[in-house]
């Protein structure tokens, strides 16, 4: 096929799909509102239900007790491996909005509504109304998209940018196709979305690389004559990119030199990780075991424990590559439909050698949220695959009833929730006598009367009354090591185990006491 023959049809499907969008947009308002609607009364009412985690304090510590932005940049250096972005939300928040679980919570809601809204207008240019509608319904629907959406993290701000991104590469894409004055204004749209994309995960990286190849391939399918200038306008945005960020990247140079930079723990890649990848893209970690189960037990155990719905996930993830496979063939050997290789296989396979290079030569725990840069592929598989294939639709239906089972765990069965260490807090306090400590996670983010501390704290003062372990994670080292030492440190005390209470979800609470009964 021609370079002149790509331009038409690239051409051909701009004008056709926004003409469609023009003739269809009330009706896709109305739509996308009602899929933001279910959003809404599905997420919004859980924001406060469950206590904070480990993760979510590495986001809010910093941003509720930072006295100045420079404070600021030094408690997410010391706490976190991420750019402040999301810690900047909160910090702008925190003197507006109560300290709370649902407002900690809140913004991670709004972005990512914002950004399945985003989501669909970039595959509205791409595939018109009709797939994009679908594609955003399944998308918030998703339980892995859900639990980040109710998560104090960076991973909703980040999943919107990733959406921004890809609705400015596609508007650049139809600017340089039609000549449009507007590839200028695309192309800063791009920088300025990468550039807060890249303050907010630093895996953001492998997606500019992505993303530029994929526009790098279409600048170059114009004719000799008209590549020149898309490519420096891509050359542009690039370094305007890199300009916004440097001022993190110094920060992140100083602490690398200090040796204080990175992750503290490392995990062995494997080609069972690409399983467990997919099957936290469809179900996240709230179908067959919860993630307690997925860290304390082998995998073997776990496929003999949940058979039944493990086996089902493992059909409906067979049923999204059959579709996927179907999908790739049809671009191949249908000219029309060409330019579809660029959106469902040059995109991920660029966004995933990264990561996964990065992953299995550095040990890198490498987790599915890491892998948010090309999890919108999903919905959209899902959404081609209903809309083109009616012989797969019994089966994606099948497929999409699973994931919903799935968000339904998530939202409503206590054994997918978080610990509750809120609770497990507020118990200690009610049956502590001053002074007293609490050590845990998020213990310094729920104590009112007795003093929270993170783990591995031990400098306890003399005159100490209580001392309360939310021991939770046992499977992790350092839960283990924070039990031996504070065993170690109670008995120089002469403090006395009172023993442990298991009634909050994945703690046992471990008391040592200074009273003699």
């Amino acid at each position: 096929m021609s370079t002149g023959a790509r331009s038409t049809n690239w051409t051909e499907r701009g004008t056709r799909i926004v003409a469609t969008n023009h003739a269809s947009s009330a009706s896709s308002i109305r739509s996308i509102a009602a899929i933001l609607l279910v959003g809404v009364l599905l997420l919004a009412p859980r924001l406060g239900a469950q206590s904070l985690w480990l993760d979510e304090a590495l986001t809010i510590t910093p941003a509720v007790t930072a006295t100045s932005l420079d404070d600021l940049v030094h408690r997410v250096r010391a706490m976190d491996t991420q750019p402040p972005a999301s810690h900047l939300v909160l910090y702008a928040l925190s003197d507006h909005s109560p300290h709370s679980e649902f407002f900690y919570r809140l913004p991670s809601f709004v972005a990512l509504e914002v950004g399945l809204a985003v989501l669909f207008l970039a595959v509205r240019r791409l595939w018109g109304p009709s797939v994009a509608l679908v594609a955003t319904a399944i998308a918030q629907l998703s339980p892995f998209l859900a639990f980040y959406g109710a998560e104090a993290r960076n991973y909703s701000l980040w999943f919107m940018l990733i959406a921004t991104s890809a609705l400015a590469a596609v508007h650049w894409i139809d600017a340089v196709r039609t000549r449009s004055p507007s590839r200028w204004t695309w192309a800063l749209a791009l920088a300025l979305s990468n550039a807060l994309g890249l303050w907010t995960h630093l895996f953001h990286l492998f997606v500019i690389l992505a993303e530029g190849v994929v526009l790098v391939c279409v600048a170059l399918a114009e004719p000799p004559g008209r590549r020149a200038q898309p490519l420096a306008i891509l050359a542009a945005a690039e370094t305007l990119t890199v300009l916004l960020f440097a001022p993190w990247l110094f920060v992140v140079m100083h602490a690398a030199s200090e040796g204080t930079a990175g992750v503290g723990w490392t995990r062995p890649f494997g080609l069972g990780s690409l399983a467990y990848y997919l099957f936290a893209a469809h179900f996240g970690s709230s179908l067959g075991p919860d993630l307690r189960s997925l860290h304390a037990h082998p995998l073997s155990q776990l496929a003999g424990t949940y058979a039944v719905s493990l086996g089902l996930a493992g059909a409906a993830i067979a049923v999204t590559l059959v579709v996927y496979a179907l999908l790739v063939r049809d671009a191949l050997w249908r000219p029309e439909r060409r330019w579809e290789l660029l959106a469902l296989v040059v995109w991920p396979v660029c966004a995933l050698a990264g990561p996964v290079a990065y992953g299995w030569l550095k040990s890198f725990p490498l987790h599915p949220r890491h892998l948010m840069i090309v999890w919108p592929l999903l919905p959209i598989v899902l959404a081609l695959g209903l809309t083109r294939y009616p012989r797969m639709r019994p089966l994606l239906a099948a497929t999409l009833l699973l994931q919903l089972v799935a968000l339904g765990n998530l939202l409503f069965d206590g054994r997918y929730a978080k610990d509750d260490e809120r609770g497990a807090v507020r118990y200690a306090e009610q049956h502590s006598t001053a002074p007293g400590y609490v050590i845990g996670d998020v213990a310094s983010l729920y104590v009112t009367r007795l003093e929270g501390r993170p783990k591995g704290f031990v400098d306890f003062p003399l005159g100490t009354h209580d001392v309360w372990l939310v021991d939770n994670r046992t499977w992790e080292e350092q839960s283990q090591r924070t039990r031996a030492q504070l065993k170690i440190r109670m008995r120089a005390m002469g403090m006395r185990y009172d023993g442990g209470i298991a009634n909050f979800r994945g703690i046992v609470l471990r008391h040592w006491t200074s009273a003699r009964s």
